[in-house]
């Protein structure tokens, strides 16, 4: 979409079609991208007008989420976005012998050309991406574009390495990352991901990419914040993290949303969802899980919870539980509903998303 002042084009905003995993699931979503106004027309309401329209056509599609990733964190959260994931900037220290215990038994290590891992990495990264809510699908145009590496934007980086680990012929791990030399003639790697299929698989990555000869350090600026370093290392000090905002959710069918994803606890909160940009949301629901599944009704009774719609946002995937967003205001209600609530969304493994769009 644009907006224009005369012939003068003084607004952009773009939009892409993907699936983010939810709790026991996956949704319909538009990634937002490319939002920009000139400043000669900025205070005048025309991002929220193109933003309206966006929901209206979301809704209209069947996508029952939209997100982003913030240029400006202050933006969003008064069309209704919350922050569903954080991220670790990770800087790892390398160190001899620095994992606890010895390397996984059986794991088999090898770089691979592109078309090779082509073949490989897009099925290991579903593995991955169908067990942690707030990743994305991956097309093939999508992964031609991650393997882009033209020598004009390395920025004194090595070509990618791509790296497959693999137990007894099976493929069961990968990384994608860069080296440089620094000052002391040593190594910087730089991951843009690193994914396993399952938890031993990925502690052996990790230990084979801090085994390289002559590496110092092993960075990543977009972690998951529950990568157990704090146990997989003897010294928990060696991994130095600073905790981000990382991708920005929006509910814009709450009813859809709610009713998709599975639940850890079974029970029955009624919600009073507060959302003025989008108004067909703001109603009042009874969900009623059993068995893990949600069923969600329109009613209109008096609630157990009041929520603003960023603030479910926020909780949707189980990044923040809806007990800490009452200390701040943000839910209010009954205390044990609140509890009770907060049960139900949590997940057991921390919303990521695995790169910026």
């Amino acid at each position: 979409m644009t907006a224009r002042d005369g012939d003068t084009l003084v607004a952009t905003f773009g939009s892409f079609p993907f699936e983010t995993t939810i709790p026991g699931g996956q949704l319909p979503t538009s990634g937002v991208t490319g939002v920009a106004i000139l400043p000669t027309h900025r205070r005048r309401g025309i991002t929220r007008r193109l933003m309206v329209e966006h929901f209206a056509d979301c809704l209209e599609r069947g996508e029952p989420l939209a997100s982003l990733w913030a240029s400006e964190a202050v933006i969003y959260g008064r069309f209704g976005y919350g922050l569903a994931t954080r991220q670790h900037d990770l800087k790892l220290t390398v160190r001899p012998g620095m994992f606890v215990g010895a390397p996984a038994s059986g794991h088999e290590f090898r770089l691979v050309e592109r078309d090779e891992a082509l073949r490989i990495f897009p099925g290991l990264f579903d593995v991955e991406r169908q067990r942690r809510p707030g990743m994305f699908t991956r097309d093939d145009a999508w992964w031609e574009l991650l393997f882009s590496d033209p020598p004009d934007r390395r920025e004194g980086w090595s070509a990618h390495r791509r790296l497959v680990a693999s137990v007894d012929g099976v493929d069961v791990g990968y990384a994608i990352f860069r080296a440089k030399w620094n000052d002391q003639g040593r190594q910087i790697v730089r991951l843009s991901e690193a994914f396993g299929a399952d938890d031993t698989s990925e502690r052996a990555v990790w230990q084979f990419l801090t085994e390289i000869d002559l590496v110092d350090e092993v960075v990543n600026w977009n972690d998951p914040i529950d990568r157990p370093f704090d146990w997989w290392l003897s010294d928990p000090r060696l991994a130095a993290r600073k905790v981000s905002d990382a991708l920005y959710l929006r509910l814009v069918d709450v009813r859809a949303a709610l009713q998709e994803r599975s639940y850890q606890r079974d029970g029955t909160v009624t919600l009073a969802v507060a959302d003025p940009v989008c108004p067909w949301n703001e109603k009042t629901y009874r969900l009623t899980v059993s068995a893990g599944r949600g069923l969600c009704d329109l009613v209109d009774n008096d609630p157990d919870v009041w929520i603003d719609v960023a603030a479910l946002a926020s909780a949707y995937l189980g990044d923040r539980s809806p007990f800490e967003l009452a200390r701040v205001g943000r839910v209010t209600g009954n205390t044990e509903a609140i509890s009770l609530l907060g049960d139900m969304l949590r997940s057991d493994v921390a919303a990521y998303c695995q790169e910026m769009f």
